[in-house]
C-alpha cells in the first residue's frame, strides 16, 4: 500500500462522516499532513469539528469517529469537538496547534 492508497481511505473515511456529521471543519495534521508519514510507523491524525458533538460526551464522540474507521487498514487518531471548544481551546493543547498548522480538507 502506497501513500495513493492512504489517500483514498483518507477521503473514503471523510465521506464517511459527512454523511450524517456534517463536519464543519476536518483538519488533517500530523505527518501525514507534513508529507514525513511512513507506512506502518505513522498514524492518520484528524480533528474534527462538528455542531453535532454538543449532544455528545467525549466516549460517545471517540466511540463514533472510530466506528467510522472500521475496513480501514490503517493506525487512526482522530479528535472531535464542538465549534466553541475549537474557538476556546487552550494554546497549550496540542489540538490548538492542530488548528494552526493543520491542513484543512473540509470546511
Amino acid at each position: 500500500m502506497g501513500k495513493k492508497q492512504v489517500n483514498q481511505y483518507l477521503k473514503a473515511y471523510i465521506n464517511r462522516l459527512t454523511t450524517d456529521l456534517s463536519p464543519c471543519k476536518v483538519i488533517l495534521y500530523g505527518s501525514l499532513a507534513k508529507d514525513t508519514y511512513r507506512l506502518g510507523e505513522s498514524d492518520i491524525d484528524l480533528l474534527v469539528v462538528s455542531k453535532k458533538f454538543e449532544a455528545m460526551d467525549e466516549d460517545e464522540r471517540f466511540d463514533y469517529l472510530y466506528k467510522k474507521t472500521t475496513g480501514f487498514p490503517l493506525d487512526w487518531h482522530v479528535y472531535g469537538l464542538t465549534p466553541k471548544e475549537a474557538a476556546n481551546i487552550s494554546p497549550l493543547n496540542t489540538l490548538s496547534e492542530a488548528l494552526r498548522t493543520g491542513k484543512i480538507l473540509v470546511e
